[in-house]
């Protein structure tokens, strides 16, 4: 995949993030678990957007990817493991989430 493309993918995720962390501040009701796990990826997310400015090899994609994936999967997993105390629309924001990180992943490896 081309730098420029990777680039534009990974911007998108990082939207789907912050709107994933919008959406969990603007309910009160979401537990800790979820809520920090939210938090430790939009965390990772910002730092991965600074490691990859300007960068051009692949590599420094894949890793970025890689490491947020796994964060997501945290997030998906807190809210698995809180059903039926999530907001159907902080699920969906977390799914959604995962979903844009694994497809990336899956399109990189």
């Amino acid at each position: 995949m081309q730098t420029e493309k990777l680039r534009q993918r990974f911007e998108h995720a990082e939207s789907t993030i912050a709107e994933l962390a919008r959406t969990c501040a603007s309910h009160k009701d979401v537990p800790d678990s979820l809520k920090q796990s939210i938090q430790q990826l939009d965390d990772q997310a910002r730092q991965c957007h600074s490691r990859l400015e300007g960068a051009e090899d692949q590599q420094t994609f894949v890793e970025a990817v890689d490491r947020l994936e796994a964060y997501s999967d945290r997030a998906k997993m807190a809210c698995q493991n809180a059903t039926g105390k999530v907001d159907q629309s902080v699920e969906s924001a977390v799914m959604r989430a995962h979903e844009e990180l694994s497809q990336l992943k899956h399109k990189l490896h």
